[in-house]
């Protein structure tokens, strides 16, 4: 008897792990459309291959400007985003929730040959009031860009990532639009390859029932 309740019990314990497996399978990354996130809509050129207008974003006052000398350059083999005391922001086709968990990633590099501090801030606002939901902090990105083409860069920062959970925020509302800001605060800043997504997160009591519907499921099986 008490072989059978054993197998019983770790069936139903296998059977409730994988309705919530499940779950979770059922909610995969979401990807947020970002325009011109890795900086390439860019076509007019103007001294030394750059380019002031910047597709697709909206820049704040300061110096900002699409870096087009390609190869010459890190940290890609293409145009990137230069920063000096300034930022760039766009409004996004997604509305935020208390159960997002979203993961934000991004390149971010010292774009001077001589190296010296740089520093980089990235914030998920909202667009209708540019009320800040999360804030990366100043991010150091300090280093050295080699004059050798390609370039190599030697320092800090680089490839930066973030997994945001949006029950943390303490300002805004749910279900307003967001708003993707990277600003440059130290120095001067190279950013490329921006890109967001989102999961969404069951809430504790969605969990909860999932769980007893699956119990109910299997004890009436049993019958």
């Amino acid at each position: 008897m008490k072989t059978r309740t054993h197998t019983q019990t770790k069936s139903t314990l296998a059977a409730l792990a994988g309705l919530a497996f499940a779950a979770g399978a059922a909610h995969a990354a979401t990807p947020i459309t970002i325009l011109n996130a890795g900086f390439e809509n860019s076509s007019t050129s103007i001294g030394n291959g750059n380019n002031t207008d910047i597709a697709d974003w909206t820049e704040d006052v300061g110096d900002a400007f699409v870096d087009m000398n390609g190869t010459t350059w890190v940290p890609e083999a293409s145009d990137t985003l230069y920063i000096g005391s300034a930022s760039v922001n766009q409004d996004l086709s997604h509305n935020w929730s208390a159960t997002d968990s979203f993961t934000l990633d991004l390149i971010a590099m010292n774009p001077r040959w001589s190296g010296g501090a740089a520093g980089v801030r990235v914030q998920l606002r909202q667009a209708s009031d540019d009320v800040v939901l999360w804030d990366s902090g100043l991010v150091d990105v300090s280093g050295t860009v080699t004059t050798t083409a390609p370039a190599t860069y030697t320092g800090t920062g680089h490839e930066l990532s973030w997994n945001i959970d949006a029950s943390t925020f303490i300002t805004g509302s749910a279900g307003e639009q967001i708003n993707v800001r990277i600003a440059a605060e130290a120095g001067t800043v190279y950013a490329d390859n921006v890109s967001l997504s989102f999961d969404t997160v069951p809430e504790p009591s969605t969990t909860a029932l999932l769980g007893l519907g699956g119990l109910a499921l299997i004890l009436r099986r049993r019958k």
